[in-house]
């Protein structure tokens, strides 16, 4: 058989500029590839010569195209509850978003995916699958948030210690309305029942049978379904984690056994309203990548951790954290805290010095410490890794960039 030459360009794009590029145009049981454990540069090319056999001598072959799935899967169980006939169901396996014989198996309507930049969970791990009605589509901003139809349902699991203790639905009802609930799984997990709307908090070890150790929580916070709406802005448009920055990456999916970009996969299956724009597309760097410059992982960092409060009309006071937003223009460096109890005269980021930063200060802080912990819902841990990437970057500022 002949073989033929293949020049295979490989693109990659990351930082403000990407995602300056990408606004021109337009928060699994299955396998462990589909877990994620609490993950301003330029454009970089590299040319590769790849050897590839010919399907018929002397013929030329182009490299058909890789996705994760063949077809958008039919979704006709998983919707979001209807309040005029009850709420929520009581029990997980009820709820149409998981097999009734087995809610650790999730319903055929359910689509898989991962974020590059995960929200820290005090070390848990996470699932996460989205749902939406048959034909609709994600209509993408041009920040590159997802607009998610009426009739979503967003999912997210959490285990400590390979132990489901957590499943919520994020749900978007047929008047808008976003609303969350949460499901809490018994010992054996045989099953999930709903938390009251209050939320609640149990003991990991002796109502979840967890063994905490010393990298997990001693205790696991439910959120009430306000406390979702409080993360969950409507400035960050309500869904925490889909956006093209943090799903453009490779994601295993159970169903095929295939690899695939996540953002070409849900093209290929219908699940845009509109063309993508073409690659190179903007990535936020995984907090573990140390091939990725200190800054951006940081900023990612802050990006998927703080940026849904944290961004204009967000709730949150004067930060940016938003990694589209230019260093120079989050107005955290040299900049006093507003809120949460820090010591006068302190600064969110004072370059070169992460102990006096309120920004690393916040994250090294625990529930009832002063000032007050960033962010503060999710989190009684400190997460050693992050604290490490942001107090890098803040120790190696010189100087407040120019505005």
């Amino acid at each position: 058989m002949k073989t033929r030459r293949i020049v295979v360009l490989a693109v990659v794009a990351q930082g403000a500029v990407a995602f300056a590029a990408a606004s021109c145009s337009s928060p699994d049981e299955s396998s462990p590839a589909e877990v994620d454990s609490d993950s301003d540069s330029g454009v970089g090319a590299d040319v590769t010569m790849v050897d590839s056999p010919s399907a018929v001598d002397g013929g030329a072959e182009a490299a058909a195209p890789v996705y994760g799935l063949d077809s958008r899967p039919a979704n006709a169980t998983c919707v979001p509850p209807d309040v005029d006939a009850g709420g929520p169901a009581t029990l997980l396996s009820q709820t149409g978003c998981f097999e009734s014989a087995d809610p650790k198996v999730p319903a055929e309507g359910l689509i898989p995916y991962d974020v590059n930049a995960p929200f820290f969970s005090d070390n848990a791990t996470k699932r996460r699958w989205m749902a939406l009605p048959d034909g609709a589509t994600i209509h993408v901003e041009d920040d590159g948030d997802f607009t998610f139809p009426n009739g979503t349902v967003l999912v997210k699991e959490f285990s400590l210690a390979g132990r489901r203790i957590e499943t919520r639905l994020f749900t978007r009802g047929a008047d808008g309305t976003w609303a969350g609930f949460t499901y809490q799984w018994n010992a054996d997990e045989t099953d999930a029942t709903l938390v009251d709307a209050a939320g609640a908090v149990v003991d990991v070890e002796t109502d979840a049978g967890v063994d905490a150790g010393t990298s997990l929580p001693a205790t696991w916070s439910f959120p009430s379904r306000a406390q979702c709406l409080r993360c969950h802005t409507k400035a960050a448009r309500d869904a925490l984690g889909p956006e093209i920055a943090q799903l453009n990456r490779d994601f295993t999916y159970a169903a095929t056994g295939r690899s695939a970009n996540e953002l070409d996969t849900l093209a290929h299956i219908g699940m845009f309203d509109a063309p993508l724009a073409p690659a190179p597309r903007p990535r936020l760097p995984s907090l573990d990548d140390n091939a990725q410059p200190v800054q951006d992982r940081a900023r990612a960092y802050l990006h998927a951790n703080c940026s849904g409060c944290h961004r204009p009309t967000g709730g949150g006071p004067t930060a940016d954290f938003r990694f589209g937003t230019p260093f120079a223009a989050q107005n955290v460096c040299d900049v006093a805290p507003v809120i949460g109890g820090a010591p006068p005269d302190s600064k969110l980021i004072v370059p070169g010095d992460a102990a006096s930063s309120v920004v690393s200060i916040r994250m090294h802080n625990l529930p009832g410490d002063t000032p007050n912990r960033m962010p503060p819902l999710g989190r009684t841990l400190v997460h050693t890794a992050a604290t490490t990437v942001v107090d890098q970057w803040i120790n190696g500022l010189t100087a407040c960039p120019a505005q």
